[in-house]
């Protein structure tokens, strides 16, 4: 089952240092491995070796679901090389320590939200998104943020003086917030206040009055819901007027290029998971959450929750990508250094794309 690692807090220079020692002349090297390294398209799968490759994921409680049912039950998810040509040996982070873990070498691959994954690339720090997990989707669940009923915040032009609840402020949920905020004309630096919050705590701080907008991500959006006396001021489609991206899966350039077979090995089981689950999302909920695979509050409450937007195959939407990552840099959720192009992201000959 997977592990947790609790919080812990790392100081922006040493994050900063960390970033810059990656760089250094990795590029090159990345480049040049790689171009060496066998396709997906090239790899030979009939014959795995005697020992397969453990893969070190850093994995988050909720939304990765395809991603995280291909460990927590291999049968069920069709994902017919592992035990053969991988394990996957997964450890719940939260969400400001998992690209941390990965600069320590403590992990081979995981799970985090776009923005985390395009300043780390920016910064070259050697992974690339292989996978898409999660969307914000006009057909599926968008994360809600909801006021209590009464308090006279009814839209985005209410908000100015207001305490808007995130998960972190390197976060999609910091982006969403700022977006929406700059849509009614206001500045996100100077108009509001950003409070972060673990999102199990969102609800309750809402409720005391600690802040006056709580982010709701599914299931937490349906548990609140259920308890009534909250209402959807904006979500996360409110600001960037589009559908995203929302959690994709990374690797390490490094592993990649020395285990190919390994790497396509997972790719070919990732998409098997991805189409069982979305063929019987009930049963592979309850099979994660037997393996606590994934972590929620109430499991019959995730089940009856509207589903986020699932992509077919797994696959990255490189223009829809390309769009959000330039509408992050116009509300300057993104510095100038810190965003690159979405072809620059995903790994041609690795990555699913579409």
């Amino acid at each position: 089952m997977p592990r947790s690692r609790r919080p812990r807090a790392v100081s922006a220079a040493l994050a900063a240092g960390a970033l810059a020692l990656a760089g250094c002349g990795a590029g090159a090297d990345e480049a040049a491995a790689l171009d060496e390294t066998p396709t997906c398209e090239e790899v030979d799968l009939s014959e795995p070796p005697a020992e397969p490759e453990q893969i070190r994921f850093g994995a988050q409680p909720a939304n990765q679901e395809p991603a995280a049912l291909q460990y927590a039950d291999p049968e069920f998810a069709g994902a017919e090389h592992y035990g053969s040509w991988y394990t996957i040996d997964a450890e719940i982070y939260p969400p400001a320590d998992r690209l941390d873990a990965f600069q320590a070498g403590q992990l081979d691959a995981g799970t985090a939200s776009v923005p985390q994954l395009v300043r780390a690339a920016a910064q070259d720090l050697p992974l690339r998104s292989v996978a898409s997990t999660t969307l914000e989707a006009g057909d599926g669940f968008a994360t809600a943020f909801a006021a209590l009923e009464g308090s006279g915040i009814e839209g985005v032009g209410d908000l100015e003086g207001k305490k808007i609840g995130i998960l972190d402020p390197v976060t999609s949920t910091a982006y969403w917030a700022r977006s929406a905020v700059s849509s009614a004309g206001l500045d996100p630096n100077r108009d509001v206040e950003l409070v972060s919050l673990p999102v199990a705590e969102q609800e309750e701080a809402l409720r005391s009055g600690t802040i006056d907008i709580a982010v709701l991500p599914q299931p937490f959006y349906e548990i609140a819901d259920s308890a009534g006396g909250i209402d959807v001021v904006f979500d996360s489609r409110t600001g960037p007027g589009m559908d995203q991206e929302l959690i994709q899966v990374f690797f390490g350039t490094e592993f990649i290029s020395e285990h190919p077979e390994a790497y396509c090995a997972w790719r070919e089981d990732y998409q098997a998971a991805v189409d069982a689950y979305s063929a019987d999302r009930a049963g592979a909920l309850r099979a994660m959450h037997e393996a606590e695979a994934i972590r929620v509050p109430d499991l019959d409450a995730l089940i009856d929750a509207q589903d986020y937007a699932r992509p077919e195959g797994g696959a990255i939407d490189v223009d829809n990508l390309d769009a959000l990552i330039d509408n992050m840099a116009e509300v300057e959720f993104l510095k100038p250094n810190q965003s690159i192009p979405a072809d620059e992201l995903v790994l041609e000959g690795f990555s699913l794309v579409r």
